[in-house]
């Protein structure tokens, strides 16, 4: 018995050997591919779409973003391509006619699928039929609702035409130091304290300047000119001043290491330059907090969708991805701009932004200026009579009719922005992709 029982023993064995050896002779074993918990931090190594290129459908889009911009909405494009079968195609116009050459692409028909621009140019591409409305974008309720002082500006005619996509405040930006050389506490809010300012810096050999903005900008002119607390009445309060106003053209860099030199005093400027260039010595806020009662323009751009494209739907979809919170989070911690969505400015999303600044981009609705089609050439234009009136070529009466034009048409049309119905103005950024179609497209 025993030697039978060995027996049998010894044939398990050779047969347990032989199942595990079976592998090693040429038969394959079967794999099993587990697919990680919803939720979990494992990535899917193989893209969901597959390879864009075979056979993908091809969305081309326009944009005109400074390079740190553009290499970041790259990198999300590419995370976007990786996980959808769309090949798209992204182009930065960074010429200094990149408005012209827009235009001049939507005329030929040559325009992108999608456009990424300053808002202001929106309501004026809307006009000229050269986008689409996209009021569809913003049916349904979820937790993504822009901003109003961003959504505003994107709206025409009943119509929704662009979707915000990043906002960029104008802000006062002052030396710390120079302020307690000039025995002064506060910056000056209004007029009287510019002037009470002037009259001390008279004392100086060799005096800074008091206050600098962009000619090219003409939001920074009009900021600046109501820093100074310019009124219908009160505009001969620049001739007094205008010794002590520094103007440029585009190089903000002279700016900054006049600011930092304490060779100017405060600069008008946007929040995104004042995160790259801040010290210990600098200060900001809005600029025109001491006045929060004056309507607020802000830097804003969005996307746009061309009248002449075949791939809307796609289009819609790719925008969607790149404005929902975790891409303009993404987006915001590498070109410090802010984001659109109303739902991100709280504290920990925007640490770096005052409280009151905060609140005033939350709350706000009003435009700073009537949000007209023809609202950028009046831009240009207040900035070139700015230039012209501190350069001496014309007078002030020049800048304050024009300035007043401004400020009256502000004043006659507050609300002109404000004219879609309420069932629009709840809107979120979520697509309506059971249809894929926009409202039809009503050119003013």
């Amino acid at each position: 018995m025993p030697k039978k029982r060995n027996t049998i023993v010894l044939v398990v064995m050779l047969l347990l050997i032989l199942l595990l050896l079976t592998p090693l002779n040429g038969v394959a074993p079967t794999h099993v591919q587990v697919k990680p918990e919803s939720g979990s931090n494992y990535d899917s190594a193989a893209p969901k779409g597959g390879n864009p290129s075979l056979g993908a459908k091809k969305l081309a889009v326009a944009v005109n973003l400074e390079p740190n911009q553009f290499d970041a909405l790259q990198r999300l494009n590419q995370q976007y391509m990786s996980d959808h079968p769309l090949d798209v195609d992204i182009t930065n116009v960074r010429s200094a006619y990149a408005y012209e050459q827009f235009v001049k692409q939507a005329k030929l028909g040559d325009a992108a699928d999608v456009m990424l621009i300053p808002s202001e140019w929106v309501n004026k591409f809307a006009v000229s039929g050269f986008i689409l409305p996209v009021d569809s974008f913003f049916s349904g309720v979820t937790a993504s609702e822009p901003i109003n002082i961003a959504m505003n500006q994107v709206k025409w005619n009943g119509y929704i035409w662009g979707i915000p996509k990043e906002i960029d405040p104008y802000v006062l930006v002052w030396n710390d130091r120079l302020l307690r050389e000039l025995e002064m506490e506060h910056i000056p809010a209004e007029k009287e304290g510019w002037l009470n300012l002037e009259r001390h810096l008279v004392k100086f050999p060799n005096p800074p300047y008091m206050l600098g903005a962009d000619l090219e900008d003409g939001y920074e002119i009009l900021s600046l000119m109501r820093r100074i607390g310019a009124s219908n009445e009160a505009l001969t309060s620049l001739e007094t001043l205008k010794p002590y106003l520094y103007t440029a053209k585009g190089n903000s860099d002279v700016m900054w290491n006049m600011l930092v030199k304490g060779e100017l005093l405060a600069m008008v400027t946007t929040n995104s330059q004042w995160l790259m260039h801040r010290t210990s010595d600098l200060s900001m806020e809005a600029v025109n907090i001491a006045s929060e009662a004056k309507p607020y323009w802000v830097q804003s751009r969005s996307f746009v969708i061309s009248a002449a494209t075949n791939v809307e739907k796609e289009a819609r979809e790719w925008i969607q991805a790149m404005t929902t919170s975790s891409a303009q989070e993404l987006y915001r911690e590498e070109t410090n701009t802010l984001p659109s969505l109303k739902l991100m400015y709280t504290m920990s999303s925007v640490p770096a932004l005052p409280e009151r600044l905060r609140q005033m981009l939350i709350n706000r609705t009003d435009l700073g200026v009537v949000n007209k089609p023809g609202r950028y050439e009046d831009m240009i234009t207040l900035g070139t009579k700015f230039e012209q009136f501190s350069h001496a070529i014309a007078p002030l009466q020049s800048l304050t009719e024009y300035w007043i034009q401004v400020e009256t048409e502000q004043a006659k049309d507050k609300s002109a922005t404000e004219d879609i119905p309420n069932q629009k103005e709840k809107g979120t950024s979520s697509i309506d992709s059971s249809t894929g179609m926009t409202s039809p497209n009503t050119n003013p």
